[in-house]
């Protein structure tokens, strides 16, 4: 959670989700024709869309174990990041509470059922 956290508030997440945020843009500017460049702007693209959720989805598979609540939260989060117009604020403020719940899970202030 902690890295997650870190990750969240790193310049590369923000370019990241600036790509991914705005698919017609990264077309527009980056248009190949035939089947292998559209191939390639996919991967390309797929790229900035993987780089802006990999580490909420790692904190989906270690603090949610497939908790309905978890999937759920960070579904919202997902959503937000990429549809409201302050989504790099929504970023940075998740990447603050990760940071709190990470360090509180390494104090034993947050308990988690599978740590116990």
């Amino acid at each position: 959670m902690i890295a997650a956290g870190l990750y969240q508030l790193t310049s590369l997440k923000e370019a990241c989700l600036d790509h991914c945020r705005m698919p017609v843009v990264f077309i527009t500017r980056h248009l190949q024709e035939g089947r292998w460049g559209a191939l390639g702007m996919g991967i390309r693209h797929g790229g900035y869309c993987l780089g802006r959720c990999w580490a909420l989805f790692a904190v989906l598979v270690a603090a949610g174990v497939m908790s309905l609540g978890w999937m759920l939260l960070l579904s919202l989060v997902f959503i937000a990041e990429k549809v409201l117009p302050y989504g790099r604020h929504v970023s940075a403020i998740v990447g603050g509470l990760l940071l709190i719940l990470g360090s509180g899970a390494l104090g034993g202030v947050v308990a988690f059922p599978w740590l116990a």
